[in-house]
C-alpha cells in the first residue's frame, strides 16, 4: 500500500528534513487495525536475545487474535518461517523452548504448547492493554502540540528526562541450593509459596539451565521477577504434565 502522500525528505526552504509527513488514509487505517501493543520493559528485557524478541513480538501480535478457545495448531515450519528461520530443525526446537522461559518472565499470560510436535497456540490477553497506536499520530486538521512545517503526523516525542537510574547493586543468580544463606531464602520463600509442591531446588536448577541470559548480572528485584514468573509457569505446567 501506499504509505505517504508526500514527500517526507528535505525542506525546500532550509534544506532541513521535515518533521511531519501526511500519511495514505489506507495506511493510517492499517496502524489503528493491526497495532500491537509491546511493553516497553519487555523489549529491553530481551533486546539481548534476538529469538526471544521475535517470539515475543510474535506472540504478542497472534495470541490476543485468536477466536477459538481449542486455540490454533501451526507446524514447527510454520513457527520457523515466522520467526524468520529457513527451516524446521530440532535445534530449532530446543532453542524456542529455551527462549520461551524468558518471554514466558516478561509475558506470563502468554499460553502456548511448545512441548509436542506441533505448536498449539491459545487465545491470551495482550501483553499490555491496547491503545491508540500514539499521541505522535494525528488526523489532519487536529491541533498539534507546536507548529511544523507539514501537518498530518506528529512525530514521536523525546522523554523529558532519563529513567532514573536504580541504586540497587547487581548480583548473578544465587548458584546452587536456596537452603542456605539469607539472599538464598528470599528467593527459596517465593519457590514454595508459588511452585508447591515442586522442589524449589528443581526449579532452580531448570531456571538456570533454561534461562540463556543466566550470567548477565541483575539487581535483585530484577531476579525475583523473573524467577516467580518461570516458578509459576513451571509449576502450571508439571500440575499438567506431571511426569515431565
Amino acid at each position: 500500500m501506499k504509505i505517504s502522500n508526500e514527500y517526507a525528505g528535505s525542506l525546500d526552504k532550509n534544506g532541513t528534513f521535515a518533521r511531519e509527513i501526511r500519511m495514505s488514509e489506507v495506511f493510517y487505517s492499517h496502524l489503528i487495525e493491526h497495532a500491537v501493543p509491546l511493553n516497553e520493559v519487555a523489549i529491553r528485557e530481551l533486546k539481548g536475545t534476538p529469538t526471544a524478541l521475535d517470539l515475543y513480538t510474535y506472540l504478542a501480535y497472534r495470541l490476543p487474535r485468536i477466536g477459538s478457545d481449542k486455540g490454533q495448531i501451526i507446524s514447527w515450519d510454520q513457527l520457523a518461517k515466522h520467526l524468520g528461520n529457513e527451516a524446521d530443525s530440532k535445534r530449532f526446537r530446543q532453542t524456542v523452548r529455551e527462549t520461551m522461559q524468558l518471554v514466558s518472565a516478561v509475558y506470563p499470560n502468554a499460553n502456548v504448547d511448545l512441548s509436542g510436535r506441533k505448536v498449539v497456540l491459545h487465545p491470551s490477553p495482550a501483553p499490555m492493554e491496547r491503545k491508540l497506536v500514539g499521541p505522535h499520530l494525528r488526523l489532519v486538521g487536529a491541533p498539534g502540540v507546536e507548529t511544523a512545517p507539514r501537518s498530518s503526523v506528529r512525530t514521536v516525542p523525546q522523554a523529558t528526562k532519563p529513567a532514573a537510574k536504580s541504586d540497587e547493586p547487581l548480583h548473578a543468580f544465587p548458584p546452587g541450593t536456596l537452603s542456605y544463606g539469607d539472599r538464598e531464602q528470599a528467593f527459596r520463600s517465593v519457590g514454595l509459596t508459588k511452585g508447591h509442591p515442586w522442589s524449589v531446588d528443581d526449579m532452580a536448577n531448570a531456571f538456570r539451565k533454561g534461562f540463556a541470559d543466566i550470567k548477565r548480572p541483575r539487581t535483585d528485584t530484577e531476579w525475583m521477577r523473573l524467577w516467580e514468573a518461570f516458578v509459576i509457569k513451571y509449576a502450571d505446567r508439571r500440575k499438567n504434565r506431571p511426569d515431565d
